[in-house]
Parts: structure tokens; C-alpha cells; sequence
């Protein structure tokens, strides 16, 4: 038996055997909480390992192979197994002499540094833009968003009046801010919230007498109390009106707006025997919801896209930076090495002692 053989082939085998090991402890990682990028499947190696089958123990029990490798996980294995095939099945003669080896490592942290910069720069971040403007539907035409920090100002074009030249800017606070999580996009959400002023009632078409056609215009029926045959009506109206403004946005873009109206109307007199309180809920304006709902699922991809190239542009980059210092201190301490005198082996050449002296010649003659 050719031993050389022999020991050659059980090394690739046990090669490959450490490399799932490699997969085993990437997916235990991953279980664990503690490796969560990269988790995109490649292939299906189904049909290579199947369930209770002697070939799927061979591939999955001993050579550590899952029927679903991940990113990370085929990565890693080919980060180990490729580099340690190559030292193990490389001729003899390729091999560097002990004082080519720092100048083989230098040039190996080199290639490094080069496959980590050309990483972390050629491949694409990817990045969804919001646009800062948002078409609306109701009493306005737009909004437009413009973020500083924790506070915005809302730029709001049309008006209840019907007029797209009119404009009003709505200043959002940073006591109105709040960072949110929705269907899983962080944004930035600002809420004001203030009462109408009694001057502005006129204008937002609150009159002050309501007839029972009124009451049916404005809730779609007769309020709940109020009886046309023992209250026609007409009623004196009391109203009080809370506005709420809301923007989320995300990177400066408008992802959602709208306005609304709670009005609280009071009715007494026409018949009432006391006074009937109603609510009248309302949407000024609003970012159309098939809006809203295409731009947070651009941001959810983003966001996906974002967290899978990490790792090629970081965690990557990261582990071959750290890979390229270790083969540079190692050089360097190969070369220490080698420039350092070997005293640790006798010296094969014979010395001679001091020459001797005529002096001392004389007197060996004269003994």
C-alpha cells in the first residue's frame, strides 16, 4: 500500500469533514441569536441528502452538509476548505524556502487588503429614496416634508377653500416627535394636536344654528336623541374642534401624512328638552393609503437588502482585514527570525587558540 497516497487521501477527508464542522457551529450560531446575517438560502440539497437514507447520514451526520446551506454558511466553508486543501495537495516544490516565506505572506496580506477594499467599495449599498414631497388627497393638492434633527416643518399646498395657490406651513415640534416601528420600518413620527381658535369656526363651516337637513348632511342620519316630530328644529350649534397633525418620514421623505378633525357638536333649543352632545369625526387631508403602503414596502426591502450586504461590505471586509494583519505579524516575525544568530547549535568549525608567543616558544624549548 502507498502510505503517501494513503495518508493524502484521509487528510482531504477529514478536511472536508472540519469543514462542516464549520457549517454545524454557523448554524448553531444562528440558532443562538449570536449570527443573524447572511441567512439567505443558496441551494436545495435535498436530493443529495435525503431524510433516513444511508447517503443522507453520510452528507448531513459526517460531513456536516445541511439540505439548505445559507449564505454565511457556504461562505465560510469555502474560506476553509479551499485555503487548507491548497497547503495540503500543493507539490513540494511550490512550497517557499524558509526565507521566501514573510515576502509569501506579505503578498498575502496584500491580496487581502486588496479583496476587502474591493468589497466594501464595488458592491452596491442599495438605498430607497423618499421623496421630501407627497401628493394628498382632500381639501390640499401636496405636502412637503423638510426634517431638521427632531423637528420639521409640514409645507401644505391647497387649502379647505378649494384654492391650490394657497399655502400653509405647519412647524412640528420636537416635543411632537417620536421614533416608531411600523410593519417593520423604523420612521420618525411627529403628532400636534391643538385646538381651532372660535375665530377660525366661520371659515371651517361650523355655523352656529343647525336644521334637521344639516344634521342628516353632516352624520349621514338623525343623531341618536333627537326626534324630528317633537324637536324639528332648527338648533343652536356649539362646536369644538381639535385638530390632529401627523407626518411620518423617513431619510427627510414623507411616508404617511394626514389631517384630521374631532369635532365635539352641541345641540340645545329647537325642541330639545336639554342639550344633545355629538362627535363628528373627519380627514382633512391624506397621503393616499396605496401610497403609504408601496413606500413602507420599499423601506422593508431596503431595509432587507441593507442587513444581507453587510455581510460583504463590513463583516467580510472586516474578517479579511484581520486575516492580512495576522499573515503581516507573522512576516515580521519571520524575519526577526531569521535575522537573529542560531546559538542554540555548536559551531562546526574548528578554532584555534591565541598564536603562541616567541617567547613563550623559548621557554617550552628550554623545558
Amino acid at each position: 500500500m502507498d502510505l503517501a497516497k494513503f495518508f493524502t487521501g484521509t487528510g482531504v477527508f477529514l478536511v472536508f469533514v472540519a469543514g462542516g464542522l464549520v457549517l454545524t457551529v454557523l448554524r448553531r450560531a444562528h440558532e443562538a441569536g449570536w449570527v443573524v446575517i447572511g441567512q439567505q438560502r443558496t441551494v436545495d440539497l435535498g436530493w443529495l441528502a435525503p431524510n433516513g437514507s444511508v447517503q443522507g447520514a453520510l452528507v448531513t451526520g459526517v460531513l456536516g452538509i445541511p439540505p439548505d446551506p445559507r449564505v454565511v454558511e457556504v461562505l465560510g466553508w469555502v474560506l476553509y476548505v479551499v485555503p487548507v486543501l491548497a497547503l495540503s495537495l500543493s507539490p513540494r516544490r511550490w512550497k517557499p524556502s524558509v526565507v521566501r516565506v514573510p515576502a509569501v505572506r506579505i503578498a498575502v496580506a496584500s491580496g487581502l487588503v486588496v479583496a476587502a477594499l474591493a468589497l466594501a467599495v464595488a458592491v452596491p449599498a442599495g438605498h430607497t429614496d423618499v421623496p421630501a414631497t407627497a401628493r394628498v388627497t382632500g381639501d390640499a393638492r401636496s405636502v412637503t416634508a423638510r426634517v431638521s434633527g427632531s423637528t420639521a416643518t409640514l409645507r401644505v399646498v391647497g387649502s379647505s377653500t378649494g384654492s391650490s395657490d394657497r399655502e400653509a406651513r405647519i412647524t412640528l415640534p420636537a416635543s411632537a416627535h417620536r421614533r416608531v416601528v411600523g410593519a417593520g420600518t423604523a420612521t420618525d413620527r411627529w403628532r400636534l394636536t391643538s385646538d381651532r381658535p372660535a375665530a377660525d369656526r366661520a371659515a371651517a363651516d361650523e355655523p352656529a344654528t343647525l336644521t334637521l337637513d344639516d344634521l342628516v348632511q353632516l352624520f349621514g342620519r338623525i343623531p341618536v336623541g333627537i326626534s324630528p316630530s317633537s324637536a324639528p328644529g332648527p338648533y343652536r350649534a356649539s362646536w369644538a374642534t381639535r385638530e390632529t397633525v401627523t407626518l411620518w418620514s423617513a431619510d427627510g421623505g414623507v411616508v404617511d401624512a394626514s389631517r384630521a378633525e374631532r369635532s365635539v357638536l352641541t345641540l340645545t333649543g329647537g325642541g330639545l328638552p336639554t342639550a344633545r352632545t355629538s362627535t363628528l369625526d373627519r380627514t382633512v387631508w391624506a397621503v393616499p393609503r396605496a401610497t403609504v403602503d408601496r413606500t413602507t414596502a420599499a423601506l422593508a426591502a431596503d431595509r432587507t437588502r441593507s442587513a444581507e450586504l453587510a455581510l460583504w461590505t463590513r463583516w467580510l471586509p472586516l474578517a479579511l482585514g484581520i486575516a492580512a494583519a495576522a499573515q503581516v505579524l507573522l512576516a515580521l516575525r519571520d524575519r526577526r527570525r531569521l535575522g537573529l544568530p542560531d546559538s542554540t547549535v555548536p559551531s562546526t568549525t574548528p578554532t584555534r587558540g591565541s598564536p603562541v608567543t616567541a617567547t613563550a616558544r623559548s621557554t617550552d624549548a628550554v623545558r
